[in-house]
C-alpha cells in the first residue's frame, strides 16, 4: 500500500471516529448508541497509530512527543471503553443493552 493511500485511510478513519462518536450522542437507544460508539473507537486505533508515526518521523530523536501522544490516546481509549462497561452494568437485571425494563415508578404511574 502506498503512503498516499495509507494517509487517506488514516485520515478517513479519524473523520469517521469523530463523526460516529459525536453522532452516537444523539441516538436514543442505549444499545445502538453503545455499538456506534465502539465502532467509532475501533476506528480511532488506525488514526492514532498513523498520527504517532507521522509525529515520530517529524520529531527526530529523542521521540518523546510521539510516545506521549500514543500513551495519551491509549489511555483515552481505555477510559472510554471502561465507561461503556459501566453503562452496560447499569442496565436492569435480565435486560440486554438495547432494551430497558420499565421501572416501578413508570408502572405505578400507568396504573393510576
Amino acid at each position: 500500500m502506498s503512503d498516499k493511500t495509507t494517509a487517506r485511510l488514516a485520515g478517513t478513519s479519524g473523520i469517521l471516529y469523530a463523526s460516529l462518536l459525536f453522532g452516537a450522542s444523539f441516538i436514543a437507544d442505549p444499545g445502538l448508541r453503545l455499538r456506534v460508539a465502539v465502532i467509532g473507537l475501533v476506528l480511532f486505533v488506525p488514526f492514532l497509530t498513523y498520527l504517532c508515526g507521522v509525529l515520530r518521523r517529524a520529531e527526530g530523536e529523542p521521540a518523546w512527543l510521539s510516545t506521549t501522544a500514543l500513551a495519551a490516546g491509549v489511555v483515552g481509549l481505555g477510559i472510554k471503553l471502561g465507561s461503556g462497561a459501566v453503562e452496560i452494568a447499569g442496565q436492569p437485571r435480565g435486560s440486554t443493552p438495547g432494551s430497558r425494563a420499565p421501572s416501578r415508578a413508570s408502572a405505578a404511574a400507568r396504573s393510576c
